[in-house]
């Protein structure tokens, strides 16, 4: 999250297959930012001493960490784009797609007012744009939780933002582990 006087933004998501601390991989010491968990989930937590001992002694993990924050750039800048040219409506299906690729279940938590801020709009905007997805069968919404009822659909009603940043991620992800970091409930 980016966070600013006027408000804060999400500038990316994160799951099971990243992670956040940049500034460690790269030499350097605050983070710029603000990470916010919105979805429930597991995490593991490696104290920069470790993180860099074994960067240092395992090629692969650097070449991994590089690959992956190459990766985030792109959903970064992709990002930054998608806020500045797309529709709320596009861009509320993009990001409840990114979060379901996340969540391991159809349903999920989520509150207007998180999406709303998320989305950088007022939370009536967020109010008309859920009713429309949930009127279309794309989701169901109530009461601070959502479920995806129809991805495909939901796919369609997404930016082209969506796929791009979802082939950046099938770069760095072996074969089959993109299926696998999504599973349905």
């Amino acid at each position: 999250m980016a966070v600013l006087r006027d408000g804060v933004v999400e500038t990316a998501a994160v799951g099971s297959e990243g992670f956040i601390g940049f500034e460690a991989v790269l030499g350097g010491g605050a983070a710029a930012n603000r990470a916010l968990v919105q979805l429930s989930g597991s995490a593991s937590r490696v104290s920069v001493k470790a993180l860099r001992a074994a960067m240092q002694s395992q090629p692969a993990i650097r070449d991994l960490l590089l690959r992956y924050m190459r990766y985030f750039l792109t959903q970064i800048l992709q990002s930054a784009a998608c806020s500045a040219l797309h529709e709320v409506e596009e861009r509320c299906a993009r990001w409840l797609l990114m979060a379901h690729d996340r969540a391991g279940t159809d349903s999920f938590n989520l509150t207007q007012e998180f999406l709303a801020e998320t989305l950088g709009v007022h939370r009536p905007t967020v109010t008309i744009v859920a009713r429309t997805m949930q009127q279309a069968g794309l989701i169901r919404y109530s009461r601070g939780a959502i479920t995806i009822m129809d991805r495909k659909g939901l796919e369609e009603a997404a930016c082209e933002c969506y796929g791009i940043v979802r082939r950046a991620l099938a770069e760095i992800l072996p074969r089959g582990a993109e299926r696998s970091s999504r599973k349905k409930g």
